[in-house]
């Protein structure tokens, strides 16, 4: 912590060699999951009958106005009804006087494919311009807390997200994985 220059971030290229779009809806077959004209790349595609959607990261900040920075991001998935979900960025800013505040969201955003149906890097690069805008923010003033680390998101917390509510089993997760791995004590 202190002045000076932050680090660098991390280079964002993302390697598009697996990333052919396909038709959610001729993806899957039967009711569940049939999405129109909604499309995911194959990496980011998940099975919408499977009950565990995917992980997600969880970092936690500490700025040097003494407050801590906790963000978590969803994956792509389906929610319990089979549809698409975006993923989705939760964090929030607690100090000693607002322990408890409220998680603030921002959405990947869906730009997979451009209107040629093709998935490029610069599709994927536009998608993550909210999280890359928000860790930059984040970077200036603050460093990690401990490593990362990621928990589990279910069919139902991603009907949370598509809801927008804050997933409250993934919260309970993070807060078992950081007394297991002994996080220190924010404050």
């Amino acid at each position: 912590m202190g002045g000076g220059t932050p680090p660098p971030l991390p280079d964002l290229t993302l390697n598009t060699k697996y990333a052919k779009v396909v038709n959610v809806s001729q993806g899957h077959k039967g009711t569940k999951g049939q999405t129109p004209k909604m499309t995911t790349p194959i990496g980011l595609k998940t099975d919408p009958d499977k009950k565990v959607q995917g992980s997600a990261l969880y970092a936690e900040f500490k700025n040097t106005y003494n407050q801590v920075v906790q963000l978590f991001i969803t994956p792509d998935g389906h929610d319990e009804v089979g549809n698409f979900t975006p993923g989705c960025v939760f964090y929030r800013r607690l100090s000693v006087s607002q322990p408890k505040k409220q998680w603030q969201t921002t959405w990947l955003k869906r730009s997979l494919v451009d209107a040629n149906g093709d998935a490029t890097e610069a599709n994927y690069l536009d998608r993550i311009e909210s999280l890359e805008f928000l860790m930059k923010r984040v970077a200036m003033t603050s460093e990690l807390v401990a490593k990362p680390f990621f928990v589990e998101v279910s069919q139902k917390d991603l009907s949370d997200v598509r809801n927008r509510k804050t997933p409250t089993k993934v919260v309970y997760r993070i807060g078992q994985m950081k007394t297991s791995l002994n996080y220190p004590e924010m404050f």
